[in-house]
């Protein structure tokens, strides 16, 4: 179950950098909801911060317990599910 919920967070978080990606590269669109990039963040920092992020989560998981691995991967879901929605809603397309 695990393996499964981490597939499922890293598919959105996948598609959400996509979506930052078309950000960094449209003038029409700027970054408003992530604290860690400015609001016209360039390639190299949306790449960087992905990069970073799914580190992260598969080394956190990897070092929780069962009990906690679950929620935080669940959580992860739900914050780049939330990302993508509203990058959906303001026009950017994956």
């Amino acid at each position: 179950m695990d393996t499964g919920l981490l597939a499922g967070g890293l598919v959105l978080k996948s598609i959400d950098y996509a979506q930052t990606s078309e950000i960094a590269d449209n003038p029409d669109y700027y970054e408003a909801t992530n604290p860690f990039l400015d609001q016209d963040p360039s390639q190299s920092d949306v790449n960087l911060y992905f990069a970073c992020s799914v580190a992260t989560q598969i080394l956190v998981a990897w070092l929780l317990p069962d009990k906690w691995r679950k929620a935080w991967l669940g959580t992860w879901i739900g914050v780049s599910g939330i990302n993508v929605l509203h990058n959906y809603r303001i026009g950017v397309r994956f």
